[in-house]
């Protein structure tokens, strides 16, 4: 076989793989964009009915929890003093993870933070910690009220 020839046919299969390589549509999985833990609650004051207990994501924004959660997700309930969660934001984003009680009718204030990621249950603390998205993925496991009196933080709009 001719040296030209050969060129021709190496370059022929190496186009061939080229274009095989990029016609892949598939899309690709992201790393773990999520977080998981537990909740102890420190009281068992439970609100029944008109909205539910999540975990919430809020964004990094002054005053702190001063918005609406940019995703929620519903706790679920172990006991009485224990829920468990996990939580997903798919994106490159930095949040505050807080409990929150979200009414069912109320869609126009921000809802309360009854325990925060750094701070726990602690009221007028200053060591909130931020989460880091994506690809991390962890266990976070903080102390919240359940009785929604004793909210942390709750602004109206």
């Amino acid at each position: 076989m001719s040296t030209i020839n050969l060129k021709y046919a190496l370059i022929i299969c190496l186009s061939a793989f080229i274009l095989q390589a990029c016609s892949n549509t598939s899309p690709t999985q992201s790393g773990g964009s999520y977080i998981t833990g537990n909740i102890t609650f420190v009281d068992t004051n439970f609100t029944i009915g008109g909205g539910q207990y999540t975990v919430a994501l809020f964004k990094h924004e002054w005053p702190l929890f001063s918005t609406k959660p940019v995703k929620t997700e519903v706790l679920q309930m172990v006991n009485k003093q224990l829920a468990t969660y996990k939580i997903s934001w798919d994106g490159d984003a930095n949040f505050y993870v807080a409990v929150a009680w979200v009414s069912y009718n109320d869609t126009t204030n921000v809802p309360p933070v009854l325990g925060t990621y750094g701070c726990d249950t602690t009221h007028f603390c200053d060591k909130n910690k931020l989460v880091y998205f994506p690809n991390y993925s962890g266990s976070y496991n903080f102390m919240s009220w359940a009785d929604t009196s004793m909210r942390m933080f709750h602004y109206s709009k």
